[in-house]
């Protein structure tokens, strides 16, 4: 939302300012001439820079701004020198004119000033070859410095994949765990309903058994009972038969 706001301002702005780029007669107006003289960090350049970088990586961003960034200091080392060149041909030009209307020491005031024309010319020259040949070393360490993070990200996403992959690992380990105290729960369970069937069972056969020694004991009792009143009632029969 931000970056749409920014874009809109942009648009209104250049809509007001496009009449001030151009001069009556086809000059060049101030603006165009503040765009030609705007340094690499100038609003012109930055929102030139904005547009050829939207919708980008940040990678590709820097690598376009390097880019840009070179192009512009050539240009600019370019018109320095041209300026210069064109600075030291008016000089000779004045100088030639000069020639016609002023004695020998005019001449060589004239040759003089074309010297130090052409020396300065030079030196400017020079100048914007070394801030151009500075600017390319500049753009090559940062172009490294981008190669440089670009590949330690790399590196952090690898890491980033390999510990998912590890969380995945561990997820499955811990569903197989899972799994196996399921089983084992379930083998517990039905080792724990054995031993009560058993135990059951048990307990069962125990209980038939006392009945059994119980009715035995109890069988033998009525039998010694039932033993003792025949031998009772063989007395009483004998008893009578005395008596009679």
């Amino acid at each position: 939302m931000k970056r749409v706001m920014v874009l809109a301002s942009i648009v209104v702005l250049l809509m007001f300012s496009g009449s001030v780029f151009a001069a009556k007669g086809g000059e060049k107006g101030a603006s165009e001439k503040a765009r030609e003289n705007a340094s690499e960090k100038s609003i012109f350049n930055r929102v030139d820079d904005w547009f050829a970088t939207v919708g980008k990586s940040e990678e590709e961003k820097q690598q376009i701004i390097q880019e840009r960034d070179r192009k512009r200091a050539e240009k600019k080392a370019r018109k320095e020198a041209e300026k210069a060149q064109k600075n030291a041909e008016k000089a000779l030009n004045e100088a030639d004119e000069a020639k016609e209307d002023v004695h020998e020491d005019a001449q060589k005031e004239a040759e003089k000033a074309l010297n130090e024309a052409q020396e300065k010319a030079q030196k400017k020259a020079k100048q914007a070859q070394e801030e151009a040949l500075k600017a390319q070393r500049e753009a090559e360490k940062a172009k490294k410095e981008a190669l440089k993070e670009a590949e330690k990200a790399k590196k952090e996403a690898e890491e980033v994949e390999r510990a998912k992959k590890e969380a995945e690992k561990a997820k499955e380990e811990l569903k197989k765990a899972e799994e196996a105290k399921m089983k084992a729960q379930e083998e517990a369970r039905k080792a724990q309903e054995a031993a009560e069937k058993e135990a059951q069972k048990q307990a069962e056969k125990e209980a038939l058994k006392q009945a059994q020694e119980e009715a035995e004991k109890q069988a033998e009792e009525a039998l010694k009972e039932a033993e003792k009143k025949a031998e009772e009632a063989q007395k009483a029969a004998e008893e009578a038969q005395k008596t009679e």
